[in-house]
């Protein structure tokens, strides 16, 4: 387990995608319990199998936060969450963290054949933006990597790199651009480098959310909470009244007008509200005739009242849907696990702007790679706490042989063998 000082946080665009389909979360899903070393071997398999069959990088993004600025940060989230809730809606708002950033576009070098795939892309895909008369101008990767090293050597260590889908896309690429530059030998990944892929990340802590309250519902016993809001003898005689009124009236709100000493009742008031809807009148009344202790009940009490979500994350706030609680005849609350575990494996749920869009109140600016590092710190800042226990305990070493270390030669000679 480490304990990261700085969060780095890295976003690429490149000339395509890899065309295995591993990069794709639908048919390569996130497999739950694997260890940070299983991670690191499977980023290993999979930069061995690619051979020199890889996208280009044509920009590059490094966004670093020291621990102590993403701490204070998402305090200041989950404060501004908390008192938008009581105000204006549920959206979380952004915050501002001071960060270094290195961003830089790349040159990839494209041959006549590669040059013709990438514009067709364009034509294909408009969020597709660098133009290949803008990259002819720029640096290689083997160029402008010195100073991404000199980033990494300079950070306060254990450092963590941080990317959506990055086992899958951004740390494969970036593992193979400096095989190809023969980079990782002059300018080697620093030691106390880590990696994360916030897209494990997300869905192992949305997982354990689910699990947490589907486990606090099983122990809750909810004949003593009934037993709670058995109503007294004056709300029943208020409700009595407002009933006899409604029926001879017609109106919830001269009803409450009549009933001397109960205009502030809060329960009177909410039944007020829900009999003075103009085109449910009739239902109006068929609520008051129920039982005081279900209509009291079913109207004013909900599981999620009576849990401490001033402690939890925005994020957790977010995913916790009132939708997935259902009730029986009897009054009793269950959490829908099935309708949780839709919503968690749902067709593009956990794609980055599709988060960003679920969590916050304004809309997203994607497509360059630094707008895409800032909106995935957003994100994490969301997760508040979880999100740094979690990088504490699951961030993975990079292959040894992208390592500062004389003890890989054996290894790094039979890189060069494969090429």
């Amino acid at each position: 387990m480490c304990h990261i000082e700085t969060y780095i946080f890295v976003d690429f665009e490149t000339t395509g995608l890899f065309d295995d389909g591993h990069n794709n979360p639908l048919t390569n899903p996130n497999r739950s319990n694997e260890t940070a070393r299983e991670r690191a071997q499977r980023l290993d398999n999979l930069i061995k199998s690619d051979g020199n069959r890889f996208p280009k990088i044509t920009e590059m993004a490094y966004m670093s936060v020291p621990r102590v600025l993403f701490l204070e940060g998402t305090e200041q989230m989950s404060a501004r969450h908390l008192s938008s809730i009581s105000q204006d809606g549920e959206g979380i708002e952004p915050v501002q963290v001071v960060t270094n950033v290195h961003v830089r576009q790349l040159n990839p070098q494209l041959n006549d054949k590669e040059r013709f795939k990438y514009e067709e892309l364009q034509r294909k895909v408009p969020s597709v933006l660098l133009k290949q008369s803008d990259l002819t101008c720029k640096c290689t990767f083997a160029q402008e990597w010195p100073g991404v090293v000199h980033l990494l050597q300079t950070v306060p260590k254990p450092a963590c790199l941080v990317a959506h889908n990055g086992l899958n896309f951004d740390f494969r690429i970036l593992c193979h651009e400096l095989r190809k530059s023969d980079m990782f030998r002059t300018h080697p990944i620093p030691e106390k480098v880590y990696f994360l892929d916030t897209l494990s990340c997300f869905y192992e802590l949305e997982k354990e959310y689910n699990r947490e309250i589907e486990l606090t519902m099983e122990n809750v016993d909810w004949t003593l909470v009934l037993s709670q809001f058995q109503p007294n003898s004056e709300t029943v005689v208020a409700t009595a009244e407002i009933e006899e009124t409604v029926q001879q009236n017609g109106t919830a709100s001269e009803a409450i007008q009549n009933s001397n000493g109960h205009k502030s009742t809060t329960v009177l008031h909410r039944l007020t509200v829900l009999q003075e809807t103009p085109t449910k009148k009739p239902e109006l009344i068929s609520i008051a005739k129920t039982t005081a202790k279900r209509s009291l009940f079913d109207e004013d009490v909900h599981p999620l009242q009576f849990m401490r979500k001033t402690h939890w994350s925005p994020a957790k706030r977010r995913c916790i849907d009132a939708k997935f609680f259902e009730s029986n005849n009897r009054g009793e609350w269950n959490f829908n696990g099935n309708h949780a575990r839709r919503l968690l494996c749902g067709r593009g749920n956990f794609k980055l702007e599709n988060m960003f869009k679920r969590f916050f109140s304004i809309a997203p600016q994607f497509h360059r790679a630094q707008s895409d590092c800032e909106a995935l710190l957003q994100v994490c800042l969301s997760y508040g706490m979880d999100f740094v226990k979690f990088v504490d305990r699951n961030c993975s070493s990079f292959p040894d042989c992208f390592y500062t270390s004389s003890k890989n030669i054996q290894t790094l000679n039979s890189l060069n063998t494969d090429l």
